[in-house]
């Protein structure tokens, strides 16, 4: 706990701090460099209860991605995450999430190439919730890795349920949290469960966001990380890079990953139309893809202008509303 007794207002405080966070976010040890994952939460003192304050921003910090001031609508989330959390295991053994699916296309043909797998809960508790209520929670306490192995299992059942009664499969992709890439078991785990199914190999794509290899230039993350890469990908996994070109470390990756596919980050498409810039980056990731004949899909495509522009750029492979609604699998699912 620190008081902060010089500052003019808010955004003073704000400056101060993340000052000392980013200061303070590394040191050097035994002839090596120490990164700490600091962040910090901000309350202006309540002289009458002292206590109270540094609950507040304790709950701040626990909110924020490096710096945030706490405000009520911070302890109304506090609240929501609370119920959450308090349901969750429940949730799961009821059967109250659903995995749903959208279909990857070829964009010039219409064919469908893929599917991707998404996660929707019908709480008896909380209503109908999207993914973006409830992953970010899930990330922060840890539940996001029984989810991930649910949904994996559930499209697993899918893909054995078409195998047997003698329909077609296409790959699908389920996400995954930059959190297995430290688990303990995590690949004896995943040989486990492809055994148990029997499915062919390159049924399944494992898609690990952009941000889960921020670390990547860390020599010793580096070598783990490429390491539990290739063996996915050996046990017969392939292995996509979600929300591409959202981050600051997009070519890096590339340069060190053995991945399969890259899915372009819708914001880059949305800012294409509007910005030379964005159009000659979201061409130059579409070219360099195909050099490294590596995968290229774009994500988020809502209108037919979308995609012209994408096969006028080279791009062939999309997913989005336009074309395809996320839905259970009971419902269209091509045969």
């Amino acid at each position: 706990v620190v008081c902060v007794c010089r500052s003019k207002n808010d955004a003073d405080i704000a400056t101060i701090v993340k000052e000392f966070v980013q200061k303070n976010s590394s040191f050097g040890a035994n002839n090596a460099q120490l990164w700490l994952n600091m962040k910090a939460g901000i309350c202006k003192i309540d002289e009458n209860d002292l206590t109270q304050s540094i609950e507040h921003a304790y709950i701040a910090q626990r909110q924020a991605q490096d710096v945030k001031m706490f405000n009520d609508n911070l302890q109304d989330n506090l609240t929501f995450e609370q119920q959450v959390e308090g349901c969750m295991e429940d949730a799961l053994k009821n059967g109250e999430f659903q995995v749903w699916y959208q279909m990857e296309y070829d964009i010039a043909k219409k064919d469908h190439i893929g599917a991707e797998a998404f996660i929707r809960w019908q709480s008896s508790e909380l209503g109908f919730l999207l993914p973006e209520k409830f992953i970010g929670i899930f990330e922060r306490n840890n539940f996001i890795l029984a989810i991930d192995y649910f949904v994996l299992e559930e499209v697993c059942k899918l893909q054995r349920s078409r195998l047997e009664a003698h329909k077609n499969i296409i790959p699908i992709s389920t996400n995954q949290s930059y959190m297995h890439l430290i688990e303990d078991n995590y690949l004896s785990k995943m040989k486990s469960i492809l055994k148990k199914y029997k499915l062919p190999k390159h049924s399944i794509k494992l898609e690990f966001k952009e941000t889960a290899f921020n670390g990547i230039i860390n020599r010793e993350q580096r070598s783990r990380t490429i390491n539990v890469i290739n063996e996915l990908r050996k046990i017969g996994f392939k292995v996509s890079v979600d929300n591409f070109g959202s981050g600051n470390s997009s070519y890096t990756l590339l340069n060190y990953l053995p991945i399969d596919e890259i899915k372009i980050d819708r914001s880059l498409l949305y800012a294409a139309n509007d910005f030379s810039r964005s159009h000659d980056i979201l061409e130059s990731i579409i070219k360099l893809g195909k050099q490294l004949k590596i995968k290229v899909i774009c994500e988020g495509i809502e209108t037919k202008e979308q995609e012209q522009l994408l096969l006028n750029l080279g791009c062939p492979y999309g997913q989005g509303f336009l074309n395809d609604e996320s839905r259970p699998p009971d419902v269209e699912f091509p045969a």
